[in-house]
């Protein structure tokens, strides 16, 4: 057996800075690739992590993928490259193992370079281990390579320490036979940082400040420039691996750092955007941007819109008001050290004022269609003559009635505005269709959609009773009822309420319109039917088996609406609720007709706004007429009062007295022909009462709505002279 002597020449460590070693110091970067110390699941990432540096090994590559490791004065020694060659038995059993037989047209190129290693032989040793070696371009190993190693050492010689991370990329798909993968670049990152013989660990003193070095340099032997004609970017250089640098670094210096270029002999200055506070807010919103050399008078952009800016912090911090017209969009800053876009969007919220505005309910037959309304409110934009420009609306309809944000795109038809709206009206209104046509008979919901220069969406509701608001709390959806009736309108016309005594008799007129059928001349034929319907009790008639339904007669035409009328007899007395309906298929589907309780308004019925009619027959105390008995109580509510019914609040008669009269004004009922109501008089309440003398008059009182309902004055002379105590009362008398 041939013995083999080495020998170890000057091994000077005079004056150098304190070395690290210890599997701690040598990931200062992070670990770029997320490698982990298991064999099976981790072959083309396994972490080795040893006292001169750590690495993310690559058994299909048969190389690493990257190779870690921290330099200071104190690493080096001149003379003390050992060249012991050897295989990496530490990894494990089931990988390839690299020999050290020479690489046929490359150079066993050295990650970490022996000479960072070379204060002692187990150091120098470890960096000969073939993990740590790939196929490396002649000229590029001992050119450019070599020389940007002996750069990063001299960056050390102030006392600094130098943090490193290399390997190769970019492969070429050709192997060496012993399996090797070909990379076709070799790329670095060396950061310098200072005191090298502090005690906190490297990567805590990494600040905005220290000077970073990326190198992606071509692995071939031609064409090769010096070093500093490859210098990139970390980020650059993250593009090419895959990797991630600066893990363990504070975010907003990482992302600063990965954006340096250094120019060879020191780092640019990029203008970088760290992040920015509020992510959302309206125009004329304050949004803070931190980051680095925005410079003196920096330019802002809030997705291409100019904005207003301050600096604060020394060119670190910006004050910008968001500009009016900004639209969702990333954030850009021109500062004194070039151009940066934030890699995420500020979103612009509208300061709209947005609503559903009509109507709060729809009815639509299943042809039927209709139109729905909404406003916007945008200040300085919207106000008389004034049309907001990047402004969009909807209107959708859901089979739901669930919050709109959720319903799906498909529920949403564009709105156009609405050119017939008041020129002096302070918002915009648009307006969209909406139609029965394809939709399940039923109830639906609907709502507004509202985006204001490119911003979120905003959503428009209504109340029941027709207020418009943002929607949320009070503000909900349209209803919307489709009919499985063809019939597009219908209504109860007149009157919307009535009184008639016993034996009476009341006309109700009720008109309708069909498309295609109701415009024509004369009453529509065929199938066509239509009914008034009465009942004794208040409820939709729709679904009401109260309602006993009468056909009516055709009358007459109404532009493209047909009247129809019947008249109702018959009735005891009591109080009714009466409504109407069509149906142009023989009775198989109906609509029915409702009429405003004032009458100001008619539709098709829907309990709120268009609702049954109200007639009552006789007394309101339709029992009297069947021998009920008299009680103070109902005399003083109805027939001295005008109270509807036992609940209701009545009107107390008021009494007035002068030098020579006393009177008494009421509220008496005048519509039951056995009811009589009078006044009488006493002096002397022992000797009784008397009518002689009482006059009644209405002249000059307000009389109610209520036809069955007078408001009379009764009046009586007084002589206090001669009469020191007079008596006036009210009596109701019923006839047998």
């Amino acid at each position: 057996m041939r013995k083999i002597l080495v020998l170890w020449v000057a091994w000077g460590v005079a004056g150098s800075a304190w070395a690290k070693r210890g599997v701690e110091f040598q990931m200062p970067l992070g670990n770029p690739s997320g490698a982990v110390t298991d064999a099976i699941t981790s072959r083309t990432n396994y972490l080795v992590q040893r006292h001169q540096y750590a690495m993310s090994y690559n058994d299909d590559k048969r190389q690493a993928n990257w190779v870690s490791w921290s330099f200071s004065t104190g690493d080096y020694a001149s003379g003390g490259r050992g060249n012991n060659w050897a295989m990496d038995t530490n990894l494990p059993p089931t990988f390839t193992l690299i020999s050290t037989n020479f690489f046929p047209g490359y150079d066993r190129g050295h990650m970490c370079p022996s000479a960072d290693r070379s204060s002692n032989p187990t150091d120098n040793d470890a960096t000969f281990l073939m993990s740590n070696i790939i196929p490396q371009a002649s000229n590029n190993n001992q050119g450019l390579w070599n020389d940007f190693e002996i750069y990063c050492r001299d960056l050390a010689n102030d006392g600094s320490e130098v943090l490193i991370v290399s390997g190769p990329a970019s492969f070429t798909g050709t192997l060496l036979p012993n399996g090797m993968a070909i990379p076709g670049v070799v790329w670095k990152v060396a950061v310098v940082v200072p005191q090298a013989t502090s005690p906190v660990p490297a990567h805590q003193r990494i600040t905005a400040g220290a000077r970073v070095l990326a190198l992606l340099t071509p692995n071939t032997n031609s064409g090769l420039l010096p070093w500093q004609s490859y210098l990139k970017t970390v980020q650059e250089v993250e593009a090419a691996t895959g990797f991630r640098f600066f893990q363990n670094v504070d975010p907003a210096v990482a992302n600063y750092l990965r954006r340096v270029k250094d120019t060879g002999t020191g780092p640019n200055q990029p203008t970088v955007i760290s992040s920015f506070f509020p992510s959302s807010g309206s125009p004329g919103t304050t949004v803070t941007l931190t980051g680095f050399n925005f410079g003196n008078a920096p330019q802002v952009w809030f997705n291409g819109v100019a904005a207003t800016a301050s600096v604060q912090g020394g060119g670190t911090q910006i004050n910008v008001t968001v500009p009016l017209g900004a639209t969702t969009g990333p954030i850009t800053v021109a500062g004194s050290g070039g151009t940066d876009t934030t890699a995420t969007a500020f979103t612009v919220q509208s300061v709209a004022a947005v609503n559903l505005q009509w109507p709060p309910r729809m009815n639509l037959g299943r042809l039927g269609e209709g139109t729905v309304y909404a406003q916007v409110y945008l200040p300085g934009r919207t106000e008389g003559a004034l049309v907001a420009s990047n402004v969009s609306a909807w209107i959708g309809v859901h089979t739901n009635n669930s919050d709109p944000s959720g319903w799906p795109e498909s529920a949403w038809t564009p709105a156009t505005r609405n050119p017939t709206q008041d020129t002096n009206a302070v918002t915009d209104e648009y307006a969209a269709g909406v139609s029965g046509s394809g939709r399940i008979p039923g109830i639906h919901a609907y709502a507004a959609r509202w985006q204001v220069d490119g911003g979120g969406y905003q959503y428009g509701g209504i109340t029941p009773d027709g207020a418009g608001g943002a929607w949320g709390g009070m503000y909900g959806n349209g209803v919307l009822t489709v009919r499985a009736s063809a019939i597009d309108w219908a209504n109860l016309q007149w009157p919307p309420s009535g009184q008639i005594q016993l034996g009476g008799n009341f006309t109700v007129y009720a008109r309708v319109y069909r498309a295609g059928l109701t415009p024509n001349p004369g009453a529509p034929g065929g199938n066509f039917r239509a009914q008034i319907g009465v009942s004794a009790v208040n409820e939709n008639p729709e679904s009401s088996p109260a309602f006993v339904w009468q056909d009516a007669a055709y009358g007459a035409q109404y532009g493209n609406d047909d009247e129809f009328q019947t008249t109702l007899t018959g009735l005891e007395a009591g109080t009714y609720r009466y409504a109407s309906r069509f149906s142009d298929d023989g009775g198989t589907t109906w609509t029915y007709g409702g009429i405003a309780p004032d009458g100001n308004g008619t539709g098709i019925w829907d309990g709120v706004t268009y609702a049954n009619g109200i007639l009552t027959v006789g007394s309101t105390i339709g029992s009297w007429s069947s021998n009920a008995p008299v009680t103070s109580e109902l005399v003083g509510k109805y027939a001295i009062g005008g109270a509807v019914n036992v609940s209701a609040v009545s009107e107390s008669p008021a009494m007035e007295a002068s030098s020579n009269t006393l009177s008494l004004t009421a509220m008496v009922r005048k519509d039951d022909p056995k009811l009589a109501v009078g006044a009488e008089w006493a002096t002397d309440l022992a000797v009784g009462w008397s009518t002689n003398g009482v006059s009644a008059t209405t002249n000059g009182l307000v009389q109610p709505a209520d036809p069955g309902l007078e408001r009379r004055r009764f009046t009586v002379s007084y002589d206090p002279g001669t009469e020191p105590h007079k008596f006036l009362r009210l009596k109701a008398t019923l006839a047998p």
